[in-house]
């Protein structure tokens, strides 16, 4: 007989237990498509290649500290890249990137904000990436700045903002009220060099001075500003390491030739796919191998269960099995029948994990915040997802189908030929291959929940951290007027109108100007030197965060002034400059001394800064993080084009709509940006932990189910080889309460075992996390103690329905049956 005859004969098996099918089918389904839908995440975002020529010979370049080894913003300043780009000796190019926001305005309708990046002319041809329509930058194109105002689309805006029109190209755009002409389209599923990037537009570097304002602008020339994000192309026959080499080299030469700029710094040259883990890529490794373990864990629970259904299932065949064995086959021979129909079960899970995964991957993306859009991630299944569902359904099959093959191939012949012989392997013995199925369900059960319980109530602690400011009494809109042809006056101008308006609206009770809002925002961060340091030597100086605020950003938010004053009207660019610093900076910078008065510079600025005020420490970039030096300017002296405005109202969100409407009639072809209330910022800065902590909790949860359900298949299993001796109890007097208590009991030694395997594993598994939990023990006693009690008690809710059934055998037709 042929392994085609095995497969035809356990497919017959399969059509012909239809029951048996669908509960073990689904329980495979359930598992591979949870690690199918995860891995397929997983491979969007770190494994799938970009879509250039040759990725592989494609490296990221960033700026590192060499005495700390930390990146800085995985970015390189323009006048570095140029000097790397000139003298390197590895590169057959070298391009750069910035993202920034712009104003798209079309014909009599309020302008939109999209994605565009300033690139590098030779940007297209590093990549190896070929227009669709038309033609990419010419390198003439980026030569001379202000003289070629030129763009290319991406595909997706091709699409969704001109409808796929061929005749789009050799037309003029508006962007930021700058009229481009377009050159070309990119190819479809090109959106640059960042798998989360969606830019509707690039623009030559030379345009710089018709999108870039403020700090970018400013600094557009400067070796300090780290804005550019660089990539090169290695030569024919250079290897990563000769590349790591040579650029190091360059970046000592750079160092020694602008030693005020450059001390210190060093480069980084990584392959695209180390580049996307990001700075912190360890940790980024240790979230995906936790998830996958995770998920891991899901699928042998579903393992476990099925391995428990075809055991019993071979209960039922022992007779088949023994006439077969007896009649000359071998045991090899029976073993490869049923590890084929263990394969052909498997492959039908996995033909139901791809739906399975897709139903979860829209589930996923249904639950995304609305500032990432729908196609923030290409999930579209490759050879990579495809082969991994294979290997997962293969592996599978063999997990769950090769002990019970094993077992099943070795009865008792005498025994079993004989035709109503009870089971001789009956599921009391506590260590049964049944119950040591069961025991493993539980503890792999107990450590996703333990996993996920750790996480939720790191989220938790996460969600009650005061963040320094009101946060239920707030909003916020960003417009950016220097990119709109406002210059410093009529900005001035138009942010004193900004505030009267906003504040003219009903409900509104105070309004402000800063340069971002915190958790929204970013800002700069800036080389501070205290007075009398050498500021020619940059290791002297500290970075610190600034923003730019309005005189009444204090009171609009609701940050404490703890000493000093706030800014006054008479803080004019005319006056000594003057600044507000939070208190960890006053406590780092001049500790054991009075702040106030205080005098410092920054790198390349003479002019010297007087602290006037401390105020409270708050969060600026992330909810929860550690506590940073921050400095406040005001708005009055140091002027920015680019500002959020921020009102506080007992109601937020709904005098957000008016305020935004009187925005539009001050200028109605100004972009207005970012309009959200701070309560959803809040929300969505926490995004990634909470949808950590979902994704966590739904996969340990539906290990839960499957445990459940094994144990309930184990005890209706026990209850069932067990009618004869139950009936014969109950003949002799024997009270149902307490064959309850017996059925109760065995599922109860299950649970309790299992729980305590599993803690121990969770423990060592928790250490490793620790890192990713904040606020919360990775031994943190309320998991500990609550997840084992839930699953003892779903165990035991578990065995009730077989308990009830044990309890009401008839003696008389148990007996008779036997």
């Amino acid at each position: 007989m042929t392994i085609a005859q095995d497969l035809r004969f356990g497919l017959r098996l399969l059509i012909r237990n239809p029951g048996y099918t669908a509960v073990a089918a689904l329980s495979i389904g359930l598992g591979i498509g949870v690690n199918t839908m995860t891995f397929s995440g997983v491979n969007s975002v770190l494994l799938k290649p970009i879509p250039v020529e040759d990725a592989a010979r494609v490296v990221s370049v960033f700026t590192a500290d060499a005495g700390a080894g930390a990146n800085l913003g995985a970015a390189m300043s323009r006048l570095n890249f140029l000097d790397f780009r000139e003298k390197n000796a590895v590169f057959s190019g070298m391009t750069s990137v910035m993202g920034l926001p712009l104003a798209l305005s079309e014909t009599g309708a309020q302008p939109e904000t999209i994605q565009a990046q300033l690139v590098t002319g030779d940007f297209f041809d590093v990549l190896g990436v070929k227009a669709v329509a038309g033609r990419t930058f010419r390198p003439d194109e980026d030569r001379t700045p202000g003289t070629h105002l030129v763009a290319v689309l991406s595909y997706d805006g091709w699409q969704r903002y001109f409808a796929g029109d061929p005749a789009v190209v050799g037309k003029t755009i508006t962007l930021n009220r700058q009229l481009f002409t377009v050159v070309g389209v990119a190819p479809q599923g090109f959106r640059g060099i960042n798998v989360f990037a969606r830019p509707v537009v690039w623009l030559p570097t030379m345009c710089h001075q018709q999108v870039l304002t403020g700090f970018l602008e400013e600094n557009f020339e400067s070796r300090r500003g780290l804005v550019w994000q660089v990539v090169a192309r290695l030569k024919p026959g250079v290897s990563v390491e000769q590349a790591r080499a040579n650029m190091t080299t360059l970046a000592s030469q750079l160092e020694q030739e602008y030693p005020t700029d450059n001390r210190g710094r060093t480069v980084r040259v990584l392959t695209l796919s180390e580049a996307r883990r990001g700075p912190n890529g360890g940790n980024v490794l240790l979230a995906v191998g936790m998830l996958m373990t995770i998920v891991g864990l899901v699928l042998l629970v579903a393992c476990s269960n099925v391995a428990n259904l075809l055991l019993a299932r071979a209960s039922t065949r022992r007779r088949e099995i023994a006439l077969r064995l007896a009649l000359g086959a071998t045991r090899a021979r029976i073993v490869r029948q049923l590890l084929v129909e263990s394969l052909a079960l498997a492959a039908v899970g996995g033909l139901l994990a791809l739906p399975l995964s897709y139903w979860g991957q829209q589930l996923l993306l249904a639950a995304r915040p609305p500032f990432l859009p729908a196609d923030i991630l290409d999930t579209t299944p490759d050879w990579r997802v495809l082969l991994f569902t294979t290997g997962a359904t293969l592996v599978t099959g063999l997990l769950f189908g090769l002990v019970p093959a094993l077992r099943a191939s070795r009865p008792n012949l005498v025994t079993e030929i004989k035709e109503g012989t009870a089971d001789p392997g009956g599921s009391e013995y506590l260590f049964s291959l049944r119950n040591l199925l069961v025991l493993a369900q539980v503890a792999l059960s107990l450590i996703a929940l333990v996993v996920a319980g750790l996480f939720v109530r790191s989220l938790n602690r996460t969600m009650e951290i005061d963040p320094g400011f009101d946060v239920a009494q707030l909003a916020t809109m960003n417009v950016e007027l220097g990119t709109s042809g406002y210059d410093e006056a009529r900005g001035r101008e138009f942010q004193r109108t900004m505030i009267e308006r906003a504040t003219s609206v009903a409900g509104v009770q105070s309004a402000a100007l800063a340069s971002f809002a915190p958790l929204i925002g970013g800002g700069f961060s800036r080389t501070v030197f205290l007075a009398g340091q050498d500021t020619k030597d940059p290791r002297n100086g500290k970075l610190v965060q600034i923003q730019t605020v309005s005189d009444s950003y204090f009171r609009t938010m609701g940050i404490r002034l703890l000493k000093g004053r706030n800014f006054a009207a008479s803080d004019l660019p005319s006056v000594p400059r003057v600044a507000v610093i939070n208190e960890t900076m006053a406590k780092r910078f001049w500790p054991g001394r009075d702040p106030i008065g205080q005098r410092y510079s920054y790198f390349g600025v003479d002019t010297p800064v007087e602290v006037v005020g401390i105020a409270a420490d708050s969060d600026y970039n992330a909810v929860g993080e550690d506590r940073i030096p921050f400095i406040y300017e005001p708005l009055s002296q140091m002027y920015e084009s680019g500002v959020t405005l921020i009102v506080r109202a007992d109601r937020p969100a709904a005098v957000l709509g008016t305020v935004r409407g009187e925005m539009s009639r001050l200028d109605r072809q100004l972009p207005i940006q970012f309009v959200v209330t701070m309560s959803d910022a809040f929300s969505q800065s926490l995004f990634v932990q909470r949808f950590g902590a979902g994704l966590l909790g739904a996969f340990g949860g539906l290990a839960l189910l499957l445990s459940v359900v094994g144990v309930y298949g184990v005890m209706a299993y026990s209850v069932s080889r067990r009618t004869r001796e139950l009936g014969i109890r109950i003949a002799l007097g024997a009270p149902r309460g307490a064959l309850i208590q017996s059925v109760l009991r065995h599922a109860a030694r299950l649970a309790v075992v299992g729980a305590l395997v599993g803690i121990v594993a969770a423990l060592l598994l928790a250490r490793l996390i620790g890192g990713l939990l904040y606020g919360v023990g990775a031994a943190d006693p309320l998991t500990f103690i609550a997840v084992p009690a839930a699953l003892v008690i779903a165990a035991l809710a578990a065995s009730y329905l077989p308990a009830r059934r044990a309890a009401a055998v008839d003696p008389l037709v148990a007996l008779r049956n036997e």
